[in-house]
C-alpha cells in the first residue's frame, strides 16, 4: 500500500466509515510507524487533510482513519498519482 492508494481510500469513504491499517501497513506508510510522535503527527495531518480523524486501537494493532466530513478539499480536486 502507498500514500496514494490510502488517500484513493479515504476519499471513497462515506461519513463514520473507517480504515484499518494494521501497524504493519502503517509503519509503511508514517514511518517508523506506532508509536513514534512524528508518525503520529505525519498520520494526523494526512487523515485531517482528507476529513478524517485517527483511532489507535492497541488491543487490536491497528490504527483507524474514520471519516468525519464529507468531500474535503484534497478528495474533490484530488492531485494526480
Amino acid at each position: 500500500m502507498t500514500l496514494a492508494d490510502l488517500h484513493d481510500l479515504l476519499c471513497g469513504l462515506s461519513v463514520s466509515q473507517d480504515c484499518r491499517l494494521s501497524y504493519n501497513v502503517y509503519e509503511l506508510l508514517f514511518q517508523p510507524g506506532e508509536p513514534d510522535t512524528s508518525a503520529r503527527v505525519r498520520a494526523f495531518k494526512f487523515a485531517s487533510d482528507h476529513g478524517c480523524e485517527v483511532e489507535n486501537d492497541l488491543k487490536a494493532q491497528e490504527v483507524r482513519f474514520v471519516k468525519r466530513t464529507t468531500n474535503p478539499r484534497c478528495c474533490v480536486n484530488p492531485v494526480p498519482h
